[in-house]
């Protein structure tokens, strides 16, 4: 099918041809099964293989019909040329024609392969298949007649799988990353290069101490002004077999001390506790605003009145740092920059023939800059950046002294 129809085989025709394996077999079994039963009825070959694929034929017709009905949306698909369909199709056709072929087989192949191979005799049922047959018999009849003990041991079976559903390790948004751990430290802005510099060797060294434990790979530090953080990489997590993860909950259970290494959850624990404390140093383990475990919730508090709002940040914080379970909390007045709001007289700009866009653009590349195209000296590249000098841009009363032209050139 994929030689005559031009397509390669590819993984998405593969992964098509394995979801159609575990299907393509279920019509010949019926069929074959059906036939064996007439034979054991004392029907001859030819007349078994009739009626036995003939009492079966309509209902794996309907059956194979359901299941091609299911993949034939995904070769009528269009995605406006963004190339979904291209694999669909590649995913979808493979199965259809499986399925079709399967029935063919089942229908035809199977019935005229039962008359043309099987024997005069019919064969004795396995010992195995018998046995299986009569334990199920009694299987069967005992939930038939213990109808609320078969209903109460179902149940339990289900809430016992519910409670330890609950104690299955959850990956969450940082497990693509599990293996570091960042430290992130906002500094006061008083704190000079050495006393930074002091700070974070001390945040190193309280790492190193328990570096084999902690399975530490590298430790990656950087710090600026008024912000710093220490990456530390972990060895990646051994794999265990199965045995050894019920040994360890065996240990665990029993309060038996294993000699193994921490786990990140545990180094990040261990850490939380151990890291040196500043006075005005805030620590945390998570970015601002950051989808892992310590920064899935934010309060957001809004008005008019700024000194209000502080106060009502702070009285949150406070209670919020109350509440077990909390790690840390963190408030965006505590790491906040300077803000000028400009506004522009309608009236006047209009009259004046200025450009808003102008004046925006030209406030942005004079107070915050504009990084330029690399400048290629002889022997290196230099960086190059428009913006007004330092002393040029101090206070506001130099922003409001700034001109701008206008649309005749005034």
């Amino acid at each position: 099918m994929v030689y005559f129809i031009g397509w390669t085989l590819n993984i998405f025709v593969m992964m098509g041809l394995m979801i159609s394996v575990g299907m393509v077999v279920d019509n010949g079994i019926v069929v074959l099964e059906n036939i064996y039963h007439k034979r054991n009825e004392g029907v001859s070959a030819r007349k078994a293989s009739i009626w036995g694929a003939s009492e079966v034929g309509l209902a794996i017709i309907m059956a194979t019909l359901t299941s091609i009905a299911v993949f034939v949306p995904m070769l009528l698909m269009e995605d406006g040329g963004g190339g979904l369909t291209f694999y669909l199709q590649r995913i979808g056709l493979p199965v259809i024609f499986s399925l079709a072929a399967s029935l063919f087989v089942a229908l035809v192949m199977i019935p005229l392969a039962t008359t043309k191979l099987a024997g005069g005799q019919v064969a004795r049922e396995n010992k195995l298949i018998t046995h299986s047959k009569a334990y199920y018999q009694k299987s069967l009849q005992f939930a038939l007649s213990h109808r609320l003990d078969v209903v109460l041991i179902v149940v339990g079976i289900l809430g016992l799988m519910m409670i330890l559903s609950q104690h299955i390790a959850q990956s969450d948004s940082m497990e693509g990353n599990i293996s570091d751990i960042r430290l992130m430290f906002d500094l006061p802005n008083h704190f000079s290069e050495e006393e930074a510099f002091n700070f974070f060797k001390e945040v190193e060294d309280t790492v190193n101490v328990k570096s084999e434990e902690y399975g530490v790979k590298a430790i990656d530090t950087g710090f600026r002004q008024g912000f710093g953080r220490v990456r530390v990489y972990l060895e990646p997590p051994q794999k265990q077999q199965w045995y050894h993860v019920i040994y360890g909950s065996i240990c665990n259970l029993l309060g038996i001390e294993r000699d193994l290494r921490m786990t990140r959850e545990e180094v990040l624990a261990d850490l939380k506790k151990r890291v040196p404390k500043k006075p005005g140093v805030e620590f945390r383990t998570s970015w601002r605003g950051g989808q892992s475990e310590e920064g899935t919730v934010s309060i957001m508090l809004y008005g008019d009145d700024t000194n209000k709002l502080a106060e009502l940040a702070e009285e949150l914080e406070r209670r919020m740092r109350l509440i077990d379970g909390v790690v840390s909390v963190e408030t965006d007045r505590q790491s906040g920059n300077d803000e000028i709001k400009i506004s522009m007289n309608r009236e006047v700009v209009t009259r004046n023939g200025i450009n808003p866009n102008q004046v925006a653009y030209t406030l942005m590349y004079a107070v915050r800059g504009l990084d330029l195209p690399r400048f290629q000296a002889e022997d290196k590249e230099i960086e190059m950046r428009i913006q007004l000098q330092e002393e040029d841009r101090e206070n506001l009363n130099q922003l409001k002294n700034m001109t701008f032209t206008s649309v005749s050139g005034a």
